[in-house]
């Protein structure tokens, strides 16, 4: 074993330290059982020499009163090391899996970018699962029957030391041909495992895409794609199952010319003399017993070898560290009066292509802005810097007066409301999704958030209410309905600074007027950042920032700026090809 997987080893056995106590009484009763297991070879002895040669029929009637009596402490025993190992097992993934949801939601957003989804569902859910299968099923089983085949060695050793001798040269033999597969298992594991990574990506995709797939009669050619990544995974399956289906005759062909073979010297032994038919019987019994320990610990290593595959690939997340890094003497905020000031803020991603180049302008509180210009400008990037999704590489944002990064990360979004373009609602009831946006609320303040946000109405024409339940993603529900829930759960937050993204593109005239009446509100002595490409939203705004290239290029009211030359008259004159109302293209 390399010094990788050593270190793997170490990671998933430092998790068993909380749960010491059921180890070690999982580990208690495996020594329990295996003393009874390893006894046995001793026990026919007696039964040979002392009692059948005797014909001892008092002791053949306690033997087998004390035979049954130790089975029943051995069963046991037993139910107490598999129930045992299932509880450290089960609360060890437990444990991890808490462990690295946890890392991965305090994560930065880049990493989401630098990530698929489906990988990181697969390393959630499936190589938790092998490496708790090693733990619950395999590990009590290797402690178990290495115990056992130590202790049978012992007495094949007491019995005679010319058959140790011989029974040494086997079991190395079979150790390498052990280790050899296992190795071998491990490998074709890791592999295939980051195939069912790229397999769950694809579906995840497809699935959550289903309806763009159809639009676009697309799905012969997602089938192609899905039949590709997943004849790979088969492949990939099928050798690490081939390495399984070897190993064990391999390794039985081995054991059975090794027990011919000292079944030859025994018989010869016995013959001229050397050996007694006792001494025999302990022997042959501790070789039977010797030949299901082996091919356990056969199966027990490559599963820990697969465990280790898949641990490494859970580390690898675990290692990730986010680019957001909270200071260690963060303030909380006490209130938010909501001035903002960004001031010669640079950013670029992995890429060094500049998004943001030097952005200087200050927002006061209470004050609406906006900002406008073609996609790719850098309008997204700055509020996701007020946001702290990221850090600029230059510069600094403040809110009243205090550098962002000196604020703790919950105490500053806790403070600001966002109302996507593209709403997401979660799998669960109305309430549910009103209530994301302060835990906790009162029913009758989770009722005034929805009236204020023109929700109530159409949520009380359900048979259910806010009881409703809803879809994946508001499967179910109008956009304008899903608009007007996710204005309600801002509502609900009271955010001091409102962020609304594009929040009224893509719908119809009518829910257009009603998400346009609840935003009114929700924008009302809130500073507000608009993204908009409406001119309707944007005649109503205090200023206009207009960005290209990450700059600002002009700034100042709807009126002022449609009677100057530049970017926002361009698109302002081409909105006026199209019907009032239209869209900035």
């Amino acid at each position: 074993m390399n010094r990788e997987s050593t270190a793997s080893l170490k990671r998933i056995f430092a998790y068993f330290k909380p749960y010491k106590l059921q180890a070690a009484g999982a580990i208690i009763c495996v020594m329990v059982v295996t003393s009874i297991v390893v006894a046995a070879p001793f026990i026919f002895k007696f039964l040979v020499e002392g009692i059948l040669v005797k014909k001892d029929f008092r002791m053949l009637n306690i033997f087998v009163v004390g035979v049954a009596l130790a089975i029943v402490v051995k069963e046991v025993f037993t139910y107490g090391q598999f129930y045992l190992a299932s509880f450290v097992g089960l609360r060890v993934v437990a444990d991890i899996r808490q462990k690295l949801f946890d890392h991965i939601m305090g994560m930065s957003v880049d990493f989401f970018f630098r990530w698929r989804t489906g990988d990181l569902i697969s390393r959630i859910i499936n190589d938790l699962t092998v490496i708790q299968n090693s733990i619950s099923n395999n590990f009590v089983r290797l402690v178990n029957h290495s115990i056992v085949l130590i202790g049978l060695i012992i007495i094949i050793i007491i019995t005679n030391w010319k058959l140790a001798v011989l029974t040494g040269i086997i079991i190395p033999l079979v150790g390498y041909v052990i280790s050899s597969f296992g190795t071998g298992v491990g490998r074709a594991t890791g592999l295939a495992q980051i195939k069912i990574a790229s397999l769950s990506g694809v579906l995840k995709e497809t699935l959550s895409g289903v309806k763009v797939v159809k639009s676009f009669s697309m799905e012969e050619a997602e089938k192609k794609r899905f039949r590709t990544i997943n004849e790979k995974n088969f492949s990939l399956s099928l050798k690490s199952a081939q390495f399984s289906a070897t190993q064990e005759p391999v390794v039985e062909f081995i054991s059975i010319i090794g027990i011919l073979a000292v079944l030859w010297y025994c018989g010869r032994a016995y013959i001229l003399g050397q050996i007694t038919i006792g001494q025999i019987t302990a022997f042959f019994s501790c070789i039977a017993l010797s030949i299901d320990p082996i091919v356990v610990i056969t199966y027990s290593y490559s599963a820990w070898q697969q465990a280790i595959s898949s641990e490494k690939r859970i580390n690898e997340i675990l290692q990730a560290r986010s680019t957001v890094i909270e200071s260690p003497d963060a303030i909380e905020l006490s209130g938010l009066l909501g001035d903002v000031k960004y001031d010669g803020i640079s950013f670029y991603y992995e890429d060094r292509k500049i998004v943001l180049d030097k952005i200087n302008f200050s927002v006061k509180s209470g004050e609406k802005v906006a900002l406008v210009g073609p996609s790719g400008a850098g309008k997204t990037t700055i509020i996701s810097l007020l946001l702290r999704f990221y850090d600029p590489v230059s510069g600094s944002v403040s809110i009243d007066g205090t550098d962002i990064r000196k604020i703790k990360i919950e105490s500053l979004r806790s403070r600001i409301g966002v109302v996507h373009q593209d709403v997401f609602l979660f799998s669960g009831t109305i309430l549910e999704n009103i209530r994301y946006g302060r835990a906790g609320a009162s029913m009758e303040e989770v009722m005034e958030a929805a009236k204020e946000a023109y929700a109530h109405d159409f949520i009380m024409s359900f048979p259910d209410g806010y009881q409703t339940k809803i879809g994946e993603q508001g499967e179910g529900l109008s956009g304008g309905e899903k608009q007007r829930i996710s204005i309600a759960r801002v509502m609900l937050k009271k955010p001091s600074l409102v962020i609304l993204d594009e929040a009224t593109s893509a719908l119809d005239s009518e829910s257009d007027r009603l998400v346009r009446a609840a935003l009114e509100k929700l924008m009302r002595g809130r500073t507000t950042f608009v993204i908009a490409h409406s001119f309707n939203t944007l005649v109503s705004m205090d200023r206009i920032f207009v960005i290209s290239d990450g700059r600002i290029a002009q700034e100042g009211r709807h009126q002022e700026l449609i009677r100057q030359e530049g970017i926002y008259k361009d698109l302002y004159d081409k909105q006026l090809l199209f019907a009032e109302g239209g869209e900035i293209s």
